[in-house]
């Protein structure tokens, strides 16, 4: 599955345990904007929690872009 760069970097940080608040504050974006990617990405990636996020950064390494 292809994900955007920015996509990849939210799943690693999401993988880091970090909050949505604290993402935001790493990629100097707002909270909604986080949060937004964050459903996006469950859906890309057929997922329903951020737990299975951490799962699916366990399961498929991490990415070094974030």
């Amino acid at each position: 599955m292809r994900v955007t760069r920015r996509e990849r970097q939210i799943i690693s940080l999401v993988g880091d345990g970090l909050s949505d608040e604290e993402i935001g504050l790493r990629l100097h974006i707002g909270t909604d904007a986080v949060k937004t990617q964050v459903r996006s990405i469950l859906e890309r990636l057929g997922l329903h929690t951020r737990l299975e996020i951490l799962a699916y950064v366990r399961r498929n390494g991490r990415f070094h872009d974030a």
